[in-house]
């Protein structure tokens, strides 16, 4: 073993703060919160987040949060607090105020400016749903703009089966996006106790450690980064055994989702209650955008995405997307078992090392008309492709590299070429 760690900054709360209830830090590591939710205030144990930067010398502290700067803002903030990656986006938990109609609970969430926290915002669910457990669990994506909030007391399935609300900042703020609802649970199941975002939002981790009579469960979901995208569970993990060892209770997930990691801390494997940390791989789950795609005649680049996993066995599940792809045109997905491109080809770039293979063609969509727009989103699911297309090249390891090519009138060669994106083809 290695010697004794030594921490360079030693930082206490007051008598009964409970500084220190919940801690987040930043990717970079140049900044950090801390939760004390009875931090004692304004005459009343009303809570307090606080913020330390690194300066380059020295941990410096912001001004801290305090219920009474935030609109509707009540004791015991922080019980849970979440930074995002980037540094830019605070999300902690509050109980509701006597205001509020809806009664699960509140998350509030707040940008840095300045090195500031400003613009608060509070988020609940859109109706009373639990005894007060939204918000028991959070997590952000990479840049602060999806939002993951586990409701474990949610009694929609089950009496306090749980589910996972997201929330997503578009343009005009913060919109409820989606909730979701645990595939399989029971009573006390506690979906959403814990949760975990990837960095671009797009693979999502869930803890249900009731499930079934407490073994455990952890969920594991993906969807395209688009709004309103329906998540699919990719596939999950239910602890063996008889005995409840609570599967689920802590979970995370790496930036590129590769790599996720679960808490089983009743578990008696090595002794009682000795618990156990299970880590997964998953190489193959996420895939890789690379290459430029080709601005089209309105001056819009067509960016490639998926969703689901690829799989030579399954029907369907793994969908391939272009959005900002010009309204009501043809196009199709092109690709490759040969390796990556990079040449010049039909006044785009060709990103797929030929020879090529081609999918039948599908229409952008999109409003129809005179109207011209970049508004239009070709999608070809390339698990039925596969699953149907006969091609033999198309087996489990299988690398394949793919690129949507489109009609764009009044383009080079009358055609627009999206980037490309690369996935191994799975069972």
């Amino acid at each position: 073993m290695g010697g004794a760690l030594t921490p360079s900054l030693d930082l206490s709360g007051n008598y009964h703060d409970y500084f220190g209830r919940d801690v987040s830090i930043s990717a970079d590591g140049n900044t950090f919160v801390v939760s004390a939710p009875a931090w004692y205030g304004a005459g009343v144990d009303e809570g307090a987040i606080f913020t330390y930067d690194w300066n380059g010398s020295s941990w410096v502290q912001a001004t801290p949060i305090y219920p009474h700067t935030l609109p509707l803002g009540v004791s015991g903030i922080g019980v849970n607090v979440e930074l995002s990656p980037d540094g830019g986006t605070l999300a902690f938990s509050s109980a509701p105020h006597s205001l509020d109609t809806v009664r699960s609970g509140v998350v509030y969430v707040m940008q840095r400016s300045a090195g500031a926290w400003i613009n608060p915002v509070r988020l609940t669910d859109l109706a009373t749903y639990s005894t007060g457990g939204f918000g028991y669990s959070a997590a952000l994506n990479h840049d602060g703009t999806i939002l993951a909030v586990g409701d474990p007391t949610d009694v929609r399935v089950a009496n306090n089966g749980g589910v996972v609300v997201i929330f997503r900042k578009l343009q005009a703020g913060w919109v409820h996006d989606r909730t979701i609802f645990p595939t399989v649970y029971s009573a006390n199941s506690v979906f959403g106790w814990s949760v975990a975002l990837n960095a671009t939002g797009t693979h999502l981790l869930v803890g249900e450690p009731g499930y079934p009579s407490s073994l455990g469960r952890v969920e594991y979901l993906t969807a395209p980064s688009m709004p309103g995208a329906a998540w699919s569970t990719a596939f999950d993990y239910i602890a063996p055994g008889s005995q409840p060892i609570a599967s689920g209770k802590s979970v995370a997930v790496s930036a590129n989702a590769a790599c996720w990691v679960v808490g089983e801390p009743a578990s008696d494997l090595y002794g009682t209650n000795a618990g156990r940390v299970l880590v997964f791989e998953t190489p193959c789950l996420e895939p890789n955008i690379y290459c430029v795609g080709q601005a089209n005649s309105l001056g819009c680049v067509a960016e490639i995405e998926a969703s689901g996993t690829p799989s030579v066995s399954s029907a369907s599940g793994f969908v391939v997307s272009a959005r900002n792809v010009r309204n009501q045109q043809n196009g199709m997905l092109i690709y490759s078992t040969s390796g990556r491109a990079q040449f010049a080809w039909q006044g785009g770039t060709l990103c797929v090392a030929p020879p090529l293979r081609r999918t039948p063609l599908v229409n952008s969509g999109g409003a129809a008309g005179a109207s011209n727009n970049c508004l239009g989103v070709l999608s070809r699911d390339f698990n039925a492709w596969a699953y149907s297309a006969g091609d033999p090249a198309l087996i489990v390891g299988q690398q394949v590299r793919a690129q949507f090519y489109s009609r764009d009138p009044g383009a080079v060669a009358n055609v627009n070429l999206s980037n490309a994106i690369e996935f191994t083809l799975e069972p």
